[in-house]
């Protein structure tokens, strides 16, 4: 059995339905509304809802109190408004401004508003049916209290602090030697004459160069001579310090051309690694490797290429 009470006076009862449950049609009045359930005539659960007022403070609840200070542990807070008798008021949009001191950072703002443009990073978000959300996050080889304060117009600020406790940091595992896998990878048609290794491609070109991944042979059936072409953009420590190039298994006699400049040559058809050191260049660099063999034979880039750090 459940009532409806709206201010005080029952304004209907209802046995329950078990899967369907109960709905009302109920006429708004400004004030109280309750359900009530009974078994056995016995009251067994109670929800309420009230009319609010005008929104007049903030108020801020985290999920925790307490985060560890390793750069990585985050807590969200929730932001609602409340009512002068501190009923949390639904149906508020405000904006809301926050402030954050200490031993962390704001990393992301939300308020389930799937139409909201407003940026997710940043320190301010309006209310969506009354709620937002700010995700706190310590900083790195941090302790100490981390304060958070919300502010919106003439309404009372609210201010909470989460204790950032102090931990043992994951250690740093450096990486020596950062590279770069070559796969993207266009081959030119197979030629019975050695074509230029620097010929330029037509833009509107997508036929007569096909794709190739790389780290496989492919048989020169139709000529002797192939190109393969692709960029690569240095990396930091490139940019600064230049780098290398390792072509991993090349079959067949070799050019290895770098921005139109012949850089490595190889003379044997057998499978060798050919190691080429490049300049400092913040530019995009366009490699191109001209390989020979005899027709009929199995040549090419046989295993990866790589652009590495210098040594």
């Amino acid at each position: 059995m459940s009532w409806k009470i709206l201010n005080g006076k029952l304004i209907g009862e209802a046995a329950v339905d078990k899967y369907e449950m109960n709905t009302w049609q109920v006429p708004y009045h400004p004030g109280k509304l309750e359900a009530v359930g009974f078994v056995k005539g016995k009251e067994v659960s109670r929800f309420k809802v009230e009319t609010t007022t005008e929104p007049v403070s903030i108020e801020l609840i985290p999920d925790r109190k307490a985060i560890v200070g390793d750069g990585a542990d985050a807590v969200p807070v929730t932001v609602r408004v409340m009512d002068a008798k501190g009923r949390p008021v639904e149906t508020a949009n405000l904006p809301i401004e926050f402030e954050v001191s200490g031993a962390g950072n704001i990393i992301g703002l939300g308020n389930g508003d799937a139409n909201s443009h407003e940026p997710d990073k940043g320190n301010r978000r309006s209310l969506y049916n009354g709620l937002a959300q700010v995700i706190l996050q310590s900083k790195t080889n941090s302790s100490g209290p981390l304060t958070l304060t919300a502010r919106s117009g003439s309404l009372k600020a609210a201010t909470i602090i989460i204790n950032v406790k102090d931990t043992t940091q994951i250690p740093v595992v450096a990486v020596a030697n950062p590279y770069i896998v070559l796969d993207r990878w266009r081959v030119s048609p197979f030629s019975a004459t050695r074509p230029d290794p620097n010929v330029e491609l037509a833009a509107y070109d997508q036929n007569t160069w096909q794709p190739f991944r790389g780290n496989q042979l492919q048989s020169f059936a139709d000529g002797s001579f192939a190109i393969y072409r692709t960029t690569f953009k240095p990396f930091a420590a490139q940019r600064t310090n230049g780098g290398k190039l390792i072509l991993k298994a090349v079959t067949g006699k070799a050019e290895i051309w770098l921005d139109k400049k012949l850089v490595a040559t190889k003379t044997t058809a057998e499978s060798a690694d050919i190691i080429v050191a490049f300049p400092p260049s913040s530019n995009e660099q366009k490699l191109n490797v001209l390989i020979e063999t005899e027709k009929g034979q199995k040549a090419g880039l046989g295993g990866i290429v790589t652009v590495n750090a210098k040594d």
